[in-house]
């Protein structure tokens, strides 16, 4: 078993322990970030013809086919580009620079939620 967590101590119950607060924190966060990404593709590219087969060859080609040999960000970026969403000044709405690294644009997805919580009120 792998993990960054030492053993719990002998004659003790492990279940007490509050480890899962911060293992499962990472693993949420990286659900929402999943979520911002894909409804980016979704309404940039997919939302007014999910069964385009153009589309489908570029998320395959340009997502799926380099896995995890290829930096996230740049296969998003690469992706961003063969699939012809509307160029930025300088970086695409997909993804934005913070510091360092990349943040998935989080508007489309909170559209998505706003909109099934509307739905779910009525």
């Amino acid at each position: 078993k792998i993990s960054s967590l030492p053993p719990p101590p002998k004659g003790t119950s492990p279940e007490l322990r509050l480890s899962h607060l911060t293992v499962y924190g990472g693993a949420y966060y990286s659900y929402l970030f999943a979520r911002c990404l894909s409804a980016g593709i979704w309404h940039g590219a997919l939302a007014s013809d999910p069964l385009s087969p153009a589309a489908g060859e570029a998320i395959r080609r340009h997502l799926l086919q380099p896995g995890g040999g290829t930096d996230p960000a740049d296969l998003f970026l690469d992706l961003h580009h063969h699939l012809g969403f509307s160029p930025q000044a300088e970086e695409p709405a997909l993804v934005k620079r913070a510091g360092n690294g990349w943040v998935p644009d989080p508007k489309l997805y909170l559209q998505e939620v706003l909109q099934a919580s509307k739905l779910q009120g009525e």
